[in-house]
């Protein structure tokens, strides 16, 4: 069944927290980071969201317990800083493998991340003007280029550490009592965060710009936006494949790389969601399960029922009720 709780509603509020198991709801939360979610893992899902918002900062702690697609085109005028708490099995950043406390940096240009089972992240996003200025004035140099640029570092574990803990500090007072903060107390520890940022940089050594898994996800990509484009369509592989300007086997090998699936059943599970969302959503009282999921192109009645309810842990008739 849909369930969401809120507390000072995204993304004006100085703090806020959300449980949803709607990822629209999700999505609406956060509109500046311009994420879009697919569940590819069965079973109901469960996101967590908690938010702070402080001068040249803003903080995130995500909590997903499902397998799920994220794919974000963030603006060039954040510079965004993530560590992994825990990841479940086949956690791929870029198709780079996600470890716990590794340093992700979600900047300059369009990412995305596969997960298979769940994921608990932080996330520290500055305003791009405030870190190239606090940063050179903390290292006495230019910042490092490569840290404005999509990839993972491994740092100090120390310096990580110390990182994450202030991150966690700030996002568990602020649930309580971040609205009486006075401005200079947040200017600190504004500062503080990207101090502690910087150390956790200097201190990785890059391991990889993942320049191959780019030219991977190229065509993947190119085949995803087609579909995303048209849900309610039966694609041909050979129509995909034209698309992407791939063979038939790089597109298969592609797709099982980054997501874990064959184009086929990422076409699938597109249709399900889309499914999901048009029963979530309808306000006509006509509206019935049958006519939503011959519309998205399943003829297969039960084999569509049983499919749903193994992805989403609830008949389709309970989604509908739910509205």
């Amino acid at each position: 069944m849909q369930n969401s709780q809120n507390l000072n509603i995204f993304p004006d509020s100085l703090a806020g927290a959300l449980q949803t198991s709607d990822i629209d709801e999700l999505t609406a939360a956060q509109p500046g980071r311009n994420r879009r979610y697919l569940q590819l893992g069965k079973g109901a899902l469960s996101a967590e969201l908690s938010h702070v918002k402080l001068p040249a900062v803003q903080l995130y702690r995500e909590r997903l317990n499902v397998g799920l697609h994220i794919e974000a085109a963030p603006s060039d005028l954040r510079v965004s800083f993530s560590i992994p708490l825990f990841v479940g099995d086949g956690v791929r950043f870029c198709n780079g493998e996600v470890t716990p406390r590794a340093l992700v940096r979600a900047t300059g240009g369009e990412w995305d991340i596969r997960v298979d089972s769940g994921i608990d992240f932080i996330s520290c996003v500055f305003d791009r003007n405030y870190f190239e200025k606090r940063g050179f004035d903390v290292r006495g140099r230019p910042v490092d280029p490569t840290w404005l640029e999509i990839g993972m570092s491994r740092g100090c574990p120390d310096a990580l550490f110390r990182f994450e803990a202030c991150v966690h500090r700030v996002l568990h007072n602020s649930a309580r009592k971040m609205d009486a903060t006075a401005p200079e107390i947040e200017r600190q520890i504004t500062a503080q965060l990207l101090e502690l940022a910087i150390v956790a940089l200097a201190s990785s050594a890059e391991d990889s710009r993942l320049d191959a898994a780019f030219c991977r996800r190229r065509a993947v990509k190119r085949a995803v936006e087609y579909l995303q484009d048209r849900p309610d369509s039966l694609c041909t592989i050979p129509e995909l494949c034209e698309v992407a300007g791939v063979s038939q086997r790089t597109l298969e090998y592609g797709f099982r790389d980054l997501l874990g699936v064959t184009p086929v059943r990422y076409a699938r599970l597109l249709r399900l969601n889309s499914v999901r969302q048009a029963l979530l959503k309808s306000t006509d009282p006509n509206e019935t399960v049958t006519k939503v999921a011959l519309r998205y192109g399943f003829t297969e009645l039960g084999r569509f029922a049983v499919e749903y309810r193994q992805l989403f842990g609830e008949r389709p008739s309970e989604t509908l009720s739910a509205r």
